[in-house]
């Protein structure tokens, strides 16, 4: 996805990398999920040990090796998928962007 995509674009296109997860290279799928998933929602998919009583934030190597949801383990490889519902955008704040949310 780029920055010209709407939010069910970039929806819809990290869905169909998670579809086909191994194209073109291995894990391209989740890899591009990585990027765009903020730091708390990489720890949701893939929480890290804590150290010293605190999550740290997850490595790209990390998540690759972690990554596990119901979500997630639905759409890799999936058959199809089909977006439902309009898009649902909450605002921003002074420590996040907006966020969209997509069914």
């Amino acid at each position: 996805p780029t920055p010209e995509l709407g939010p069910r674009e970039t929806a819809f296109v990290i869905c169909a990398g998670l579809k086909y997860n191994n194209w073109p290279t291995a894990d391209a799928g989740v890899e591009r999920l990585y990027h765009h998933l903020t730091p708390m929602g990489r720890v949701a998919i893939a929480p890290p040990p804590p150290k010293s009583g605190l999550q740290g934030g997850v490595t790209l190597e990390y998540f690759l090796a972690h990554a596990g949801s119901a979500a997630l383990g639905s759409l890799i490889m999936c058959s199809g998928f089909k977006l439902a519902d309009d898009i649902t955008i909450s605002p921003g704040s002074q420590a996040r962007g907006r966020i969209a949310t997509q069914m």
